[in-house]
């Protein structure tokens, strides 16, 4: 009986040791993360750079403009955590394709949705 006892308390010293190892590594895993974010670091040729929402937008607006895919007085932009919505009229199924494709192209954007649609 007594074997039994001290197996199950080391069992559970153990195992209580590994589950705080565990959650150790995963706050200083976080905290390096947000501290490259916060930062931005050099990953080789990658940089990673924190971008404000209103620079984003207007490097959206400045590709859509270069890109001379639709008028952008058509168009409007908005930027939420680095979520790209674009609203308005296009002419054609072709035109809305290009704007999605344009606005992906953008670094530092990581999603879009659309809410563009086609005049008839």
């Amino acid at each position: 009986m007594k074997y039994i006892v001290f197996l199950l308390v080391l069992t559970f010293t153990f195992s209580f040791a590994y589950c705080a190892d565990k959650s150790r590594a995963k706050r200083e895993k976080e905290a390096a993360l947000q501290e490259k974010a916060d930062h931005g670091t050099d990953l080789g040729s990658n940089k990673i750079n924190v971008i404000s929402n209103k620079d984003l937008q207007d490097r959206v607006a400045e590709a859509l403009k270069k890109a001379n895919v639709a008028p952008s007085k058509n168009l409007k932009i908005l930027v939420k955590d680095s979520i790209v919505t674009v609203s308005g009229n296009v002419d054609s199924l072709e035109q809305k394709d290009k704007v999605q494709q344009v606005i992906k192209s953008v670094p530092g954007v990581r999603g879009y949705k659309s809410n563009l649609r086609i005049k008839k």
